[in-house]
C-alpha cells in the first residue's frame, strides 16, 4: 500500500472513531435528559410518568444501570416481584442502593429463586453491616438468607456463594442519593414489604417485626421427587369432528340454505384477508394511531406509496410537510395488514430517540433502538428483533453490515437519505446490499450539489430506470441542461415513477407571518452574582466531566437561565456529587436572595398586562411552572396549567379551560402536542430551549395550517446568559423565526449528521475564559452556521431548478 493510501486509511479510521464517540455522546445526552425528567417526576410522586421515561431510556440502552435499578424498585413497590427481578437481573454492577439487594432477596424468596436470594441477602449483610439504624433489616436479612439456603438445599440445589447473574463481582461502595433518598427509602420499603390492605401476608418480612421462619416454606413447599413409573403408550382411535351452528342469533326465516360449512367460512375469511391486502384505497391503520394530525395530501401520498409505487419510493416533500408522518403511516399500514413483520429504520444518530418515541407513543408499535454496546455483545440482536431503529453510522460499520446483509427485511426506511448520495460510501453500499422487499427513502433535498447524487438514490430504488451513469451524465449531467424544457420534462417524468414530492404551491399551503421579538432582562446585582458564581463552577468542571455529567452541568446552566426556582431545584442533587462544596456555596448564595420574584418574572407580568390576547407561556422546568402559576394568579390573571404529569382527561380539561376562559396557558415542552391551538397566536418563550427544533415545535403549536392571523413570538432571556448568545445566532444572524418550518433542521444538518446544537453551544461557552474570548468563540460558531445556511440555499436553488413550483405527485 502506498504512503498516501495509508494516510487516507488512517484518517478514515480516525474519523470513524470520532463519529462513534459523537454517537455515544448523543445517546448519553438523550438518556441523561430523560433520567433527569424521570427523577423530577419521581420526586413529585408521578410514578407512571417516571416509568414511561425510564422505559424510554431502556429502549435505547437496555443495560442502563440506573434505569434498570429504578424500574426494579418500582416493580417491587407494586409487589410485582417477578417483573422486578427481570430488571434486577440486567444490572451489570451491584445496585447503588444496598436496600435494593434486600428487596430483591425478598422477591427471590417469594418467587422460589432461593439460590439468588441467599446470595443477595449475604451481599446486603456485607454492605450494610456498619450502617447505623439497620439492626432490624439485618435481622430480617439473616432470616431470609437462612430460609433461602434451607429451601434451596431441600430442592436439591447448591447455593452459589460468589456468582451473581449478569452482575459484576466487584463490590460497590454504598453511595447516598439526593437529599430525600433516605426518607423515600423507608417509605418505599414499607410499600414493598408490608402486607396489602385487606389481609396479612405471612411471607413478606417487615422491618420491625420478626418474620416467621416457616412462612416461606408454607408458601413455597419443597417439591417432592418420588420415583414415578414411565407413562404408558396409548393408541387412540380416530375421532370424527362435526361442526354445527347455533341458530339462536339468526333470523327465523333462515334455513339450511342460508348457512355454509366451516370450510366455506374459512375460505371466505381468507378471501377477505387477501382483498384487504390487495386494495389500499381504504387505510386500515388510521384508527390505531393517536395524537397524529395528518392531512389529506399525506393520506393520498401513503395510498400511492402502497398501491402505485409498491412500497419502493423516494419521499421528497418540501421541508415541514411531514415526510416522517407519511413513512410511519406506511409502516403502520403494512404492519396492520401483515405485509411487514420485520423492518429496519436507519436515521442520523441524533434522531434515533425521536423515531423510537414517535413509533411507540403515536403509532402503537414496539421498536428497539440499536445500542452500540448492546449489538457488540449480542450477536443475535439484528436477526431477533422485529422492528429496529438504528443510526446509519452504527449500521454501516463493517461487522454489522455483514450481519444485516444476511437478514430478509420486509421494509427498510432511510431518513435523511441524502447521506447516501455517494455510491462509494459505506452507507450506500449497506442499503444496496440489504435484502428488502419495500424501501422508503426520505429526503427534502434529494438533488444535493449535482444530479449524480440523485441518480445514486434512484439506483437503490429502481436500478436501470435512469439508464447507465454515463448515459445519465451525458443527458442530464449539467445543471444548464435543465433550462431546456423538453429535457427537464423527460427527467421529471422518469422521476415520477419512483418519487413523491409535495410542495407548498401544490397543496396551497399559505401560512401567516411570524413576528419575533427578544426582551433582554437585566438581573438584580445579587441574582447576577449567583449566576456568575455558578458559571465559574460549571466551567471548571465541564471539560473533564463524563458525558452524563456534562449533560447534568448543561441542564444546571439551563435552569439558571430559567430562574431561581428551577436553579434551586437543580442544585438539590449536587451535594451527593464529588467536589460539591462549590455548589453548596452557590446554593447558600441563592437562598440569601429570599423569596423575592426574579427580574424575568417581573418582565413576564409586564408583558402579560399589555394585552388581553390569549398567550401560551412555555417553560422547560416544573419548578418554574409552579413559580409562574403563583405569580400570575396573584396578579389577577386567569391561568390554565398543562404538563406531562396530568392525566389525559386533565390535559384536555386544561386545553378546554384555556380556549374558553383562561387568558394564559402555562405549559412545559409537552404542551399541546398534537392539539389544535390556532385560536391563540401569541407564544412566550419564558426560558429558551437550546435545541432550535424544540423552539420550532413550540411555535408550531399555533403557527400551522388553520392559523389565519399573524403569530407573535416573544423571547425572554437574562442579559449575559447563554440564552442571549443563542438568540443572537438564531434570531439576529439567520432569522430563524421567519424561516419555513423545518428549514432550521436542514441548515443545521449541513454541519454533520452527529450534530447536537446544545452540546455545540455548551462547548463554545465553557471553553471561553473571558468575555472577549466568549465573543470571539460565538462569532466563529455564527460563521459556521451562516456557511451551513449558504450551503443549504445552494442546494435549494438546484432543487428548484429541477422541480420548480409546479411539480406534483
Amino acid at each position: 500500500m502506498s504512503r498516501p493510501s495509508k494516510q487516507r486509511a488512517k484518517a478514515q479510521r480516525r474519523e470513524a472513531r470520532k463519529r462513534a464517540d459523537r454517537t455515544r455522546r448523543q445517546l448519553a445526552d438523550h438518556c441523561a435528559q430523560w433520567i433527569y425528567d424521570a427523577e423530577e417526576a419521581w420526586a413529585a410522586r408521578d410514578f407512571p410518568s417516571a416509568r414511561r421515561l425510564f422505559e424510554r431510556v431502556l429502549h435505547l440502552r437496555p443495560t442502563h444501570q440506573f434505569s434498570n435499578e429504578r424500574m426494579a424498585e418500582l416493580c417491587f413497590m407494586e409487589e410485582r416481584q417477578a417483573e422486578g427481578l427481570s430488571y434486577f437481573d440486567r444490572l451489570v454492577q451491584p445496585p447503588e442502593w444496598p436496600v435494593m439487594d434486600y428487596r430483591a432477596a425478598v422477591a427471590c424468596l417469594l418467587t422460589s429463586r432461593f439460590d439468588l436470594g441467599a446470595v443477595l441477602a449475604a451481599r446486603f449483610l456485607a454492605r450494610t453491616r456498619s450502617e447505623p439504624d439497620t439492626d432490624r433489616l439485618l435481622a430480617n436479612a439473616r432470616l431470609i438468607q437462612a430460609d433461602c439456603r434451607r429451601l434451596a438445599k431441600a430442592a436439591g440445589r447448591r447455593t452459589p456463594e460468589t456468582v451473581l447473574p449478569a452482575q459484576s463481582r466487584k463490590p460497590a461502595v454504598s453511595a447516598k442519593r439526593h437529599d430525600d433518598t433516605r426518607g423515600r427509602a423507608s417509605e418505599s420499603q414499607k410499600q414493598t414489604l408490608s402486607p396489602k390492605e385487606g389481609g396479612p401476608t405471612s411471607a413478606s418480612p417487615v422491618a420491625g417485626a420478626k418474620p416467621d421462619p416457616r412462612s416461606a416454606e408454607t408458601l413455597n413447599p419443597p417439591p417432592a421427587a418420588p420415583d414415578l413409573p414411565p407413562f404408558p403408550d396409548l393408541t387412540l382411535p380416530d375421532v370424527g369432528v362435526e361442526f354445527t351452528f347455533d341458530r339462536a342469533g339468526f333470523p327465523e326465516a333462515w334455513t339450511e340454505e342460508h348457512t355454509s360449512s366451516a370450510a366455506d367460512v374459512g375460505l371466505r375469511l381468507r378471501y377477505a384477508e387477501l382483498r384487504l391486502q390487495k386494495g389500499f384505497d381504504e387505510l386500515l391503520s388510521l384508527g390505531a394511531i393517536r395524537n397524529v394530525e395528518h392531512f389529506g395530501y399525506q393520506l393520498d401520498t401513503v395510498r400511492r406509496v402502497l398501491r402505485d409505487f409498491r412500497g419502493r419510493v423516494l419521499l421528497a416533500d418540501e421541508v415541514g410537510l411531514g415526510k416522517t408522518i407519511e413513512a410511519c403511516l406506511a409502516l403502520k399500514e403494512y404492519w396492520v395488514r401483515g405485509l411487514v413483520r420485520k423492518a429496519l429504520i436507519l436515521t442520523p444518530a441524533s434522531l434515533v430517540g425521536q423515531w423510537v418515541d414517535e413509533l411507540t407513543e403515536r403509532f402503537g408499535l414496539a421498536p428497539v433502538a440499536a445500542d452500540a454496546h448492546l449489538v457488540r455483545r449480542d450477536d443475535e440482536f439484528w436477526a431477533r428483533e422485529a422492528l429496529v431503529v438504528a443510526s446509519l453510522p452504527l449500521a454501516r460499520q463493517t461487522a454489522h453490515r455483514e450481519r444485516l446483509a444476511r437478514i430478509d427485511y420486509d421494509l427498510v426506511i432511510v431518513d435523511e437519505a441524502h447521506a447516501l448520495k455517494n455510491r462509494n460510501s459505506a452507507g450506500w453500499q449497506l442499503v444496496n446490499n440489504l435484502k428488502k422487499r419495500f424501501l422508503l427513502l426520505l429526503s427534502a433535498t434529494p438533488v444535493g450539489n449535482n444530479l449524480a447524487e440523485l441518480y445514486n438514490l434512484i439506483q437503490l430504488l429502481r436500478p436501470g430506470l435512469l439508464q447507465s451513469e454515463a448515459q445519465f451524465r451525458r443527458e442530464y449531467g449539467q445543471i444548464e441542461t435543465l433550462a431546456e424544457t423538453g429535457r427537464r420534462d423527460r427527467l421529471r417524468e422518469l422521476l415520477r415513477e419512483v418519487m413523491v414530492r409535495n410542495t407548498r404551491a401544490h397543496i396551497d399551503l399559505k401560512l401567516p407571518k411570524r413576528i419575533a421579538a427578544t426582551q433582554v432582562v437585566r438581573p438584580a446585582p445579587a441574582e447576577a452574582g449567583v449566576l456568575e458564581a455558578l458559571a465559574t463552577v460549571i466551567r471548571d468542571r465541564y471539560s473533564t466531566a463524563t458525558a452524563a455529567d456534562r449533560w447534568r452541568l448543561t441542564t444546571l446552566q439551563m435552569q439558571a437561565g430559567s430562574g431561581p426556582a428551577a436553579l434551586r431545584f437543580g442544585l438539590r442533587d449536587q451535594p451527593d456529587r464529588p467536589n460539591h462544596e462549590s455548589f453548596a456555596a452557590v446554593a447558600e448564595a441563592l437562598d440569601r436572595l429570599g423569596p423575592t420574584t426574579s427580574a424575568k418574572v417581573d418582565a413576564l407580568l409586564e408583558l402579560a398586562g399589555r394585552s388581553p390576547e390569549k398567550k401560551i407561556v412555555f417553560t422547560r422546568f416544573r419548578a418554574t411552572l409552579d413559580e409562574l402559576d403563583a405569580a400570575l394568579s396573584l396578579a389577577g390573571h386567569r391561568v390554565s396549567v398543562f404538563h406531562g404529569g396530568l392525566s389525559s382527561a386533565e390535559k384536555q380539561a386544561a386545553i378546554d379551560a384555556f380556549e374558553q376562559d383562561a387568558e394564559i396557558l402555562l405549559s412545559t415542552e409537552v404542551g399541546g402536542e398534537g392539539r389544535n391551538l390556532q385560536f391563540c397566536r401569541t407564544v412566550v418563550n419564558y426560558d429558551l430551549p437550546w435545541n432550535p427544533m424544540t423552539i420550532e415545535q413550540r411555535v408550531g403549536r399555533v403557527h400551522r395550517i388553520g392559523q389565519t392571523r399573524d403569530v407573535y413570538v416573544f423571547n425572554l432571556c437574562l442579559a449575559g446568559s447563554v440564552e442571549e448568545r443563542i438568540l443572537s445566532i438564531l434570531h439576529d444572524k439567520i432569522n430563524m423565526f421567519e424561516l419555513v418550518a423545518g428549514e432550521i433542521e436542514m441548515i443545521l444538518g449541513q454541519l454533520g449528521d452527529e450534530l447536537d446544537f446544545a452540546s455545540l453551544v455548551m462547548d463554545a461557552w465553557s471553553s471561553s475564559g473571558s468575555h472577549e474570548d466568549e465573543d470571539a468563540t460565538f462569532e466563529r460558531l455564527s460563521t459556521r452556521i451562516l456557511d451551513a445556511m449558504s450551503a443549504y440555499r445552494k442546494t435549494s436553488d438546484l432543487d428548484r431548478a429541477l422541480f420548480s413550483e409546479d411539480y406534483e405527485i
